[in-house]
């Protein structure tokens, strides 16, 4: 069943629309072992088609990858029409998962529909946005859209540099004035800094952690109330 979903910040920092297709030969699309050869964007995907339709031709069985997956006639063929529209648009990211399941981001709405139009049944997750938060969110790259208004306007998260013990020290000398989970603070204790994060009150307690801890922050995000996008007209410059 083809789950929807709203998007309320950006993918990747730049995208809007975000597809996931589940394929067998999904992995052969991975940008990284696809180095184009001239106009050709999927020189790897080319390869794997051209095996596969000796394979049919010949009577074998369709297979792909290290694990000799089984690739069905509908995903096969899924893959090559999949193939031909992706060599019409540039506007696109594509991130595989597991082997199997490629998510697709875009800011081209016209590129999402046609991939869902090319087999819905293949399509297991979706991300739209409206045009207000579209327009919104592309203009201000570091907010993220809430539905209620935020007790807490900041969400910073963190990395691995710096001294942990010292953003430990200072979340729990400032638990007033930020918001931030126990399993947080064990993680930092133990160095696993990458990716946790905690919420800061307003601007003024941002500026403070930056003075103190500005090393070991990788990104800051503005929590926005839906209803008021209209009051922020300028682009983002946390």
């Amino acid at each position: 069943m083809l789950r929807r979903k709203l998007t309320k910040k950006l993918h990747y920092g730049k995208y809007v629309y975000k597809v996931c297709i589940r394929n067998a030969l999904a992995s052969s699309f991975r940008r990284e072992m696809n180095r184009a050869k001239g106009d050709e964007k999927f020189p790897l995907v080319t390869t794997v088609f051209e095996r596969l339709e000796k394979a049919r031709i010949t009577g074998e069985s369709l297979t792909y990858g290290y694990w000799s997956k089984n690739v069905s006639e509908v995903e096969f063929n899924y893959a090559k029409d999949l193939y031909k529209l992706l060599n019409t648009h540039d506007d696109y990211k594509i991130r595989i998962e597991r082997g199997v399941y490629m998510w697709l981001y875009s800011n081209t709405k016209s590129l999402i529909d046609k991939i869902v139009n090319l087999d819905e049944n293949v399509v297991t997750d979706i991300w739209d946005v409206s045009e207000e938060d579209k327009v919104f969110l592309l203009a201000n790259q570091n907010c993220v859209i809430v539905n209620s208004p935020p007790e807490y306007e900041y969400k910073i998260y963190l990395k691995s540099h710096g001294d942990p013990a010292k953003i430990i020290s200072w979340c729990k000398n400032n638990m007033d004035k930020i918001r931030i989970g126990e399993q947080c603070l064990d993680n930092m204790s133990v160095g696993w800094v990458d990716g946790n994060y905690f919420f800061v009150r307003d601007e003024k307690v941002l500026m403070l952690v930056r003075m103190m801890i500005g090393d070991s922050i990788t990104r800051i995000e503005r929590q926005v109330y839906q209803d008021d996008l209209d009051k922020y007209t300028y682009e983002s410059k946390q």
